[in-house]
């Protein structure tokens, strides 16, 4: 069964695939919520919520990240990337992300070098 959507309102008893028409105001309950920027959140309807940022961190040093919203019950994963500032990169940076809790992660720049503090990107997904 298929289901179309137009204007802001779903009705429906079983949802195989759905199309979306018009500018989807009022599905927010359907679709979830979000706070879209360089740190931010996309709650789904399922429940799992993604969530992003951009934290600093100081050479060979860790930083505290509080993340957007809490996850409501537990963070299975936690990603880390790191941001170069030029082209080619400035050579290696290893860095670690550790899940402390639902609302938080830890990020260590272990880059044993002088004044080479990182910028990284992070993501959590949850629930």
């Amino acid at each position: 069964m298929a289901t179309t959507i137009t204007g802001s309102s779903l009705t429906t008893s079983s949802v195989n695939s759905t199309t979306f028409s018009g500018d989807g105001s009022g599905l927010t309950g359907v679709i979830g919520t979000s706070s879209l920027g360089t740190t931010g959140y996309q709650k789904l309807a399922s429940g799992l919520t993604i969530q992003w940022g951009l934290a600093y961190a100081p050479s060979t040093g860790t930083v505290t990240v509080t993340l957007p919203i809490a996850h409501s019950s537990t963070t299975y994963s936690a990603t880390l990337g790191n941001k170069h500032t030029t082209a080619s990169g400035s050579g290696g940076s290893f860095g670690y992300v550790h899940i402390i809790s639902a609302s938080q992660i830890s990020i260590t720049n272990d880059y044993s070098s002088t004044n080479n503090s990182r910028y990284y990107y992070w993501i959590t997904l949850g629930v």
